[in-house]
C-alpha cells in the first residue's frame, strides 16, 4: 500500500494527487452521489450542538461532502454518539457557503473518541439550503473536473 501525505488522495491506480478528488462508488454501493473529500486547506467545518439542541456548541473539520451525505473528524470526544442519532441543526460551512440540516449518524469509525471519523446523511432544512448544498457540490465536481483535465 502507498503512503499519501496528509491531504493527499490516492486513485485505484495508485498516483498521487492533492486537492478535491471525486471518490468513485463500487458497483455494489448503496451511494448514489460521488463523495469528495476534503482535506484542511478546504476549511470546512460542521456545528452543531451535543449531547441536544441545548447542548455544547461542537465544531468539527469536513474530511468529505456529496449530494446526500458527509463524514467529519471528531475534534474532541462525544460521549454517547451512537450510530442512529440526529445531529440536529448541524450547520455546514465551506466555499464561503452556509448550509443548515440535520445529520443522521451512519457510522462512527471507531466509536466516539477524539480523532474517529462520523459519517451521516444530511437533511437540508429548506429549498434554499438544498440549492446551496447543491451549489456547493457543483463547486467541488468543477473542481474535480479542472484539476483532472489538467493532468
Amino acid at each position: 500500500m502507498v503512503a499519501a501525505p496528509a491531504g493527499a488522495y490516492i486513485s485505484a491506480s495508485g498516483t498521487k494527487s492533492r486537492g478535491v478528488q471525486r471518490m468513485r462508488r463500487p458497483p455494489n454501493c448503496r451511494r448514489k452521489h460521488d463523495r469528495f473529500p476534503l482535506d484542511a486547506s478546504h476549511g470546512g467545518t460542521i456545528e452543531f450542538a451535543f449531547p441536544d439542541r441545548d447542548g455544547a456548541l461542537c465544531s468539527m473539520p469536513l474530511r468529505d461532502v456529496s449530494q446526500a451525505g458527509l463524514s467529519f473528524v471528531l475534534g474532541h470526544e462525544l460521549p454517547g454518539l451512537e450510530v442512529g442519532d440526529s445531529l440536529d441543526r448541524a450547520c455546514v460551512r465551506l466555499n464561503g457557503r452556509e448550509v443548515r440540516g440535520d445529520v443522521l449518524v451512519m457510522r462512527l469509525t471507531p466509536d466516539a473518541s477524539r480523532g474517529a471519523v462520523c459519517g451521516g446523511l444530511f437533511y437540508p432544512v429548506d429549498d434554499a439550503d438544498i440549492l446551496t448544498m447543491r451549489a456547493l457540490v457543483a463547486d467541488l465536481e468543477t473542481a474535480d473536473l479542472a484539476e483532472t483535465a489538467e493532468r
